[in-house]
């Protein structure tokens, strides 16, 4: 009843099909509108489910909601690259709000599960304090970068998938997907000091990161911070996600 999982995307590009919903450039081969549902729909449902923790019609009606918000926005030019996490914030907002409603929640009983939307609604953020850094890292790359990592890193897909998305030659995918971690690397390290609660979390930062980098032990002072502030053993565990 839903699109398949995308497999190695064919034809044009994701960008190209938002400039066909925009009304140019004129040629191409089918409705950009289903096109584009047949490679991100089920992904968007799929988390829809999760959001909700249950899979039900609500979840459907989450991910049309989704796909309407985002469409409307290519539609009023906004870059059709990287649509996927933008889709699956749009899931996420839409049972939130919904949740948030008590109309509606009363209508959707399955709004209201205590690990759906009823727990999304009280949390003061949809972001875990320890996945902070790489929130603010991955909101600040280009929005090809921002494909790239996460089709590869997040959902764990070959690399044809997002350069089938994103119209580019394979070299060209694997170089800026290298260029890509580094960035985000380079952004995480960043925002750890720039969100630093302390300047002994200010101080710790190098300290941290290059050891962490080369694979190394940290420094017993630095080990005894990480027991001491949570902020900063947060950041040790997301910037050694990049090990290796």
């Amino acid at each position: 009843t839903y699109p398949p999982a995308p497999g190695p995307v064919p034809g044009e590009s994701d960008e190209t099909l938002a400039a066909r919903l925009r009304g140019w450039p004129e040629g191409g081969t089918g409705d950009p509108v289903a096109l584009l549902m047949a490679r991100h729909w089920q992904p968007t449902y799929d988390y829809a489910v999760i959001c909700l923790a249950t899979q039900s019609g609500v979840a459907s009606m989450v991910t049309a909601t989704a796909f309407h918000r985002v469409l409307d926005g290519l539609m009023r030019g906004e870059s059709g690259v990287a649509l996927r996490p933008r889709l699956l914030v749009a899931a996420r907002d839409t049972v939130k709000e919904w949740s948030a409603e008590g109309g509606v929640s009363h209508v959707l009983s399955d709004l209201r599960k205590p690990a759906g939307g009823r727990g999304m609604r009280a949390a003061k953020s949809m972001t875990p304090e320890n996945r902070k850094l790489i929130e603010r890292s991955f909101r600040a790359l280009p929005a090809v970068a921002q494909c790239l990592l996460w089709h590869t890193e997040v959902e764990a897909e070959m690399i044809t998938i997002p350069t089938g998305l994103l119209g580019l030659d394979a070299d060209s995918a694997v170089a800026t997907l290298e260029q890509a971690r580094d960035k985000f690397r380079e952004g995480c390290v960043r925002a750890h000091r720039e969100l630093a609660p302390s300047k002994d979390c200010r101080f710790y930062n190098r300290l941290l990161d290059v050891p962490i980098r080369r694979g190394g032990a940290l420094l017993p002072d630095v080990q005894q911070h990480l027991l001491e502030c949570r902020y900063c053993r947060y950041a040790a565990e997301q910037l050694s996600h990049f090990e290796g």
